[in-house]
């Protein structure tokens, strides 16, 4: 039985993007999906459960240079969008019941806020696998525009010692309130074992850095 022949047994993994309010969940998403949902939303704040499909074409495509030919052993992806407001905790606590995997988005310069702190909840008694977008990472100091496509960790190298600095002092502060809820997390490339580890990965939604990094580590 070929790897064409199983993808096409195997559905598509549910994927719930959870995380505080303005946190960019709906623009990362917008960056994935290649739709502009966040622009147009009331007060730029979901308010509803949107699902969003990204088929196996459009994940190697987005994933090019990083995954390897025929790495890719799933259809796609089916993308939850759950609102981040106080308000809405209800429909978070659906997101989270239904995913097979989560994204918890967490803003580089907030940090971890009261509805993430009520998502890491949420994640742990559904016993969901999850990773971290740390997004808005160039709104820290340092960052320098990319002139195209790179790689996040060549980026990172690229983009000078204060940037990295700043992004490092992020990542530690995520990971040390992670632990403070029971989870063990680490910047995506120190982790070695995903099943005992929670990958953080830096990412700029408005400029596209770290997102095919962050589709294949789903």
């Amino acid at each position: 039985m070929g790897v064409a022949r199983t993808v096409a047994t195997l559905r598509q993994p549910i994927v719930s993007l959870l995380g505080h309010v303005d946190h960019g969940k709906t623009t990362l998403l917008d960056r994935i999906t290649g739709s502009a949902r966040a622009a147009k939303e009331a007060g730029g704040i979901t308010q509803h459960i949107g699902a969003f499909e990204v088929p196996g074409p459009a994940v190697s495509r987005i994933c090019e240079g990083i995954l390897k030919p025929g790495q890719l052993r799933i259809p796609g992806f089916l993308f939850i969008d759950t609102p981040g407001h106080r308000s809405f905790e209800t429909l978070r606590k659906r997101g989270g019941a239904l995913a097979d995997l989560a994204l918890l988005v967490i803003d580089a310069r907030d940090g971890v806020m009261p509805q993430t702190r009520e998502s890491l909840q949420i994640l742990r008694h559904e016993k969901t696998p999850f990773a971290v977008a740390l997004t808005k990472a160039d709104m820290l100091p340092g960052w320098r525009k990319p002139p195209g496509p790179v790689k996040l960790l060549d980026w990172i190298g690229r983009s000078g010692e204060e940037f990295a600095q700043a992004l490092d002092d992020r990542v530690y502060r995520v990971a040390e309130s992670l632990v403070e809820t029971g989870f063990s997390a680490d910047r995506y490339d120190r982790v070695s074992d995903f099943t005992r580890n929670v990958g953080i990965l830096p990412v700029s939604a408005k400029f596209g850095v770290g997102i095919p990094e962050l589709i294949a580590l789903l």
